[in-house]
């Protein structure tokens, strides 16, 4: 959403402003603009005209954008959290179960309930982390 461009024509003022946002990711996407102004120590003016240097005609429109690109962040962590959660258990927890054979077949279905598990706390642990 910010390039590196945009952020670069920002002022002191607007890159206050920006600053505060990416510390305040959630708590801004539901603020209104005269609280923004407040919590950033600059004027409503100062936050439009940040906006229009993002390509917004207006606050609404960021917001609207800055929720959107909030949501594929968190998106792409967590598709980056799984992947790597699905490497993990493929290399270290099928290697130390042992396989059963049941009726002189293997049945590998023994380390689906431990990968399952991981994933479901792994989830949680990474929910309980954003609020």
């Amino acid at each position: 959403m910010f390039t590196h461009e945009e952020i670069q024509s920002l002022n002191d003022l607007e890159m206050s402003v920006y600053n505060y946002i990416i510390k305040n990711k959630q708590k801004v996407s539901y603020m209104k603009i005269r609280e923004l102004a407040d919590e950033a120590h600059v004027s409503t003016t100062t936050i439009l005209c940040m906006c229009k240097k993002f390509g917004c005609e207006g606050y609404s429109e960021f917001k609207l954008k800055f929720k959107q690109y909030l949501k594929q962040e968190r998106e792409q962590k967590e598709d980056v959290d799984f992947s790597l959660l699905a490497k993990m258990s493929d290399c270290n927890i099928s290697y130390y179960l042992p396989n059963r054979k049941v009726d002189g077949i293997y049945q590998i279905t023994s380390q689906v309930p431990v990968i399952c598990v991981i994933e479901m706390l792994a989830l949680k642990l990474y929910r309980q982390k954003e609020t």
